[in-house]
């Protein structure tokens, strides 16, 4: 039987062959652009949270705002999002995904979904079903943990409770502020 020591590290090493491999098959199959997994973050967020200011992506991020400015920037460039200056306060601009990015995070996601398709092809679904549930749980117990950055809902990308896509339509979101439980 295994220890608990290496069963924390068959989690880690599922955590970063994901990470690995899903990224170099995004970005390795994205022809179209060179953008990195940060940059791909943020045209996430993007299309699920509509616009946002540079102080929000700076937040979202964990950069500074010069840094997140020129991450929006680049974005800009490669024509995937646009700044708008807000109509009542002329101060405000903010960052929205482009038909051109929502394309490309669009491409993203299908090559993502398939890469796991394949990873998973042979696992019966009985395992597969037990795998993620496993994940789920898992993946509330180290929000509930958390002591970094840990504002971020995995599912919609809002890094706030009342932003969650989630939680605003039907379903109950397991995966805001730590996990917190939230009535249904």
């Amino acid at each position: 039987m295994a220890t608990e020591h290496e069963l924390l590290q068959d989690v880690m090493l599922l955590a970063r062959a994901a990470q690995i491999v899903l990224q170099e098959e995004i970005l390795g199959n994205l022809r179209e652009v060179e953008i990195g997994p940060t940059k791909m973050s943020l045209l996430r967020l993007l299309s699920r949270q509509r616009k946002q200011s540079v102080n929000d992506l700076a937040r979202f991020l964990g950069q500074t705002k010069a840094a997140a400015s020129q991450n929006v920037e680049s974005l800009v460039r490669l024509g995937l999002v646009r700044r708008d200056q807000d109509k009542l306060d002329r101060r405000c601009v903010w960052i929205s995904l482009t038909p051109k990015g929502a394309r490309i995070l669009e491409k993203a996601e299908v090559l993502q979904m398939e890469a796991l398709k394949r990873a998973v092809a042979d696992l019966p679904k009985a395992v597969l079903t037990k795998i993620s549930r496993g994940m789920r749980t898992l993946a509330v117990a180290l929000l509930e943990h958390s002591e970094g950055r840990n504002e971020n809902c995995l599912q919609c990308c809002a890094y706030n409770s009342a932003g969650c896509v989630c939680e605003n339509e039907r379903w109950h979101c397991m995966y805001v502020l730590r996990g917190t439980k939230r009535s249904s």
